[in-house]
């Protein structure tokens, strides 16, 4: 058995509101800031913007 499989089956013995928080810890944990995505989501949004702007349709 993986540790995968060790931590779900581990998991299932936690009261639901326990399971629940642990759940929101882990998706917490992936919502970590990146920087050069923001930055490549800042430069879209300015090309769309300015599309529109020109009566073009964006992407």
């Amino acid at each position: 058995m993986d540790n995968i499989e060790i931590l779900y089956k581990e998991s299932l013995k936690l009261r639901p509101a326990e399971r629940l928080q642990l759940m929101e810890m882990i998706v917490k944990s992936w919502d970590q800031p990146n920087e050069k995505i923001d930055q490549i989501w800042a430069m879209e949004a300015e090309h769309r913007y300015h599309a529109l702007e020109k009566g073009k349709k964006p992407l």
